[in-house]
């Protein structure tokens, strides 16, 4: 990288009542995800990877992964944000 280049940093849209509602509506389908893990009916990790996204920006042992997720999203659709000094 450049030395006038820094890291893009996401905007993290806001979600209802903040990080608790992120960690309580992630968990949540976490916990559904893994009794669907032993039930026939539910599909355990078509719930439980998107139980981790939601909690990914609020919790900091998951956030290196949700950076890592979207720069590899990026890479691959080519998709460029904003320049972090532009972002308003």
């Amino acid at each position: 990288m450049a030395e006038d280049e820094t890291e893009f940093e996401p905007i993290i849209p806001d979600f209802p009542f903040g990080n608790t509602g992120r960690i309580v509506a992630g968990g949540a389908l976490v916990l559904v995800g893994v009794a669907g893990l032993v039930l026939p009916l539910l599909p355990g990790w078509v719930l439980i990877i998107p139980g981790l996204g939601i909690m990914a920006p609020a919790v900091p042992f998951l956030r290196p992964f949700h950076l890592r997720v979207i720069r590899l999203y990026r890479r691959f659709t080519g998709e460029y944000g904003p320049h972090p000094d532009e972002a308003t």
